[in-house]
């Protein structure tokens, strides 16, 4: 069985530490994507309330806020990832599959 995108097999069985830290990593894989599109979508529904907000100050400062905060999801959720990636490599696993752009 193949997860969403990423080539990391979840997998069937835990036989041993190995097979558990597999399937975080797995889990990792698939999640941490849609994380990442929810932050991108946070980032641009802060961008529309600044853009709408046009003249009204409070509203203008709630889409700035709003757009820090999608960017600091952004920034966390890929530096998770380069951490995992790095984890991952150290321990020998096969690669962590980074998200392709098709």
């Amino acid at each position: 069985m193949n997860n969403l995108g990423s080539s990391r097999q979840f997998p069937t069985s835990f036989h041993s530490l190995t097979d558990v830290f597999q399937f975080v990593l797995a889990v990792i894989d698939t999640v941490i994507p849609v994380i990442v599109a929810g932050a991108v979508a946070v980032f641009l529904w802060g961008l529309f309330r600044v853009l709408r907000a046009a003249g009204n100050e409070s509203d203008h400062t709630e889409g700035w806020n709003i757009m820090i905060y999608g960017l600091i999801g952004i920034f966390v959720m890929t530096a998770v990832w380069g951490i995992v990636a790095v984890l991952n490599g150290s321990f020998g696993f096969s690669g962590v599959s980074l998200p392709s752009t098709q």
